[in-house]
């Protein structure tokens, strides 16, 4: 099934990537049509002619992915699923992560099988129960998230090494973070290593909210699901001011979101939100 991603033949990856997220705006408006599909059609992307990944471990963090993302549509509370941190963010931040994979190799960086589905599974598990909100302290709600995957890490045989480095990336999606991740690559040649997956996790994981056409509405929803919870920002942060601010805030590191000509876009949104100069 790869029914979110054919647009074969474009030079630029920035529109398959829309056409992504709009085709799963379609589904969840209307029958969504699950993480699972959703993952699975992003393994085919990365896999090309390959139905699954050659590297026996890269099968198991892919099979484990899946399960996870079976797991969370079986578990799901739709009538208290938050407004933002819902199955709609984790399939967007899925579809980053497989577009960000797809414009490195366009860019000649080939990533491991194994890191790709590493990196496939941490999506899908980067906000695991999230209850929606904020952190009140540095990474109550990933810890959360590492704590609940431990536990479903159980039936499945990951290795430890790949289980210390999926509960590094997700505590490195706390927001207060992100910074420091892009400082720690800041001059460094790309080559996946923990480092510089951390970043690639965290651009997959504000890409659509980064988009002009994406990105007013996610704040929207985020202005929801923080005034349910009481958080003060939930006034500010889908008025322009905060979509400015938001904007201002991100930074783009990997060849992958370079290709994709991020910072040209999020320059452009810049220059209309902007008050004009004196």
């Amino acid at each position: 099934m790869n029914q979110l991603f054919n647009a074969a033949g474009q030079s630029s990856l920035y529109p398959t990537l829309l056409q992504a997220l709009s085709r799963l705006r379609d589904s969840w408006q209307g029958d969504w049509m699950g993480l699972t599909p959703v993952l699975q059609a992003c393994h085919g992307f990365l896999a090309a002619e390959n139905s699954e990944f050659e590297s026996s471990e890269a099968r198991t963090l892919m099979a484990c992915a899946l399960a996870l993302s079976e797991q969370v549509e079986l578990k799901v509370d739709t009538d208290n699923e938050p407004h933002y941190h819902n199955r709609l963010h984790t399939a967007d931040a899925m579809c980053g992560m497989t577009v960000l994979l797809a414009a490195l190799n366009q860019e000649g960086y080939v990533c491991s099988q194994e890191w790709m589905a590493a990196l496939l599974l941490t999506v899908t598990a980067h906000d695991y129960g999230h209850p929606g909100g904020a952190n009140s302290s540095p990474q109550e709600l990933e810890l959360r998230s590492v704590k609940a995957l431990d536990l479903f890490f159980v039936e499945h045989p990951i290795t430890s090494v790949w289980r210390e480095r999926i509960h590094h990336m997700i505590l490195k999606t706390d927001p207060s973070l992100v910074g420091a991740n892009h400082d720690k690559v800041a001059g460094r040649a790309f080559a996946m290593d923990l480092d510089w997956a951390c970043v690639v996790m965290n651009e997959a994981d504000i890409l659509a909210s980064a988009t002009d056409v994406f990105g007013p509405a996610l704040g929207e929803q985020l202005a929801a699901e923080w005034q349910l919870k009481n958080l003060p920002l939930h006034a500010i942060v889908a008025t322009p001011q905060g979509r400015l601010g938001f904007l201002k805030s991100l930074r783009f590191s990997t060849p992958g979101s370079l290709n994709l000509q991020f910072p040209q876009h999020i320059a452009s949104q810049l220059a209309l939100l902007s008050p004009a100069a004196p």
